[in-house]
């Protein structure tokens, strides 16, 4: 069973996950693709692995871009489960290209 991470554990580990950040108790990166089509591959793919993990993200598609927000439902906060997830999507954006928005 998961548990909230407090705010220095969050900290902490954002240092490995380069443009996230927590919004309202979230965790929030967007990322820009080469095409809309490479952006919803990116998206399934890290669907898959959600679905694996049965923990699902909020994904919101605009043209080549993917905001990510991720956060543990039924905790109403951040759990390792999410620090797991947001670093299974940045490992898929690395491997696609995609790029980072900082501060979108």
């Amino acid at each position: 069973m998961s548990r909230l991470l407090d705010d220095e554990e969050i900290t902490r580990q954002l240092r490995d996950l380069a443009g996230w950040r927590v919004v309202e108790g979230h965790l929030v990166a967007t990322y820009e693709s080469s095409s809309f089509l490479e952006a919803v591959r990116l998206a399934e793919w890290v669907a898959d692995e959600a679905e694996q993990m049965d923990h699902h993200p909020f994904i919101d598609i605009r043209m080549a871009r993917t905001t990510w927000e991720i956060w543990t439902h039924w905790l109403n906060g951040i759990t390792q489960l999410d620090i797991e997830l947001a670093h299974r999507v940045q490992e898929r954006a690395r491997t696609t290209e995609a790029r980072v928005i900082w501060g979108d």
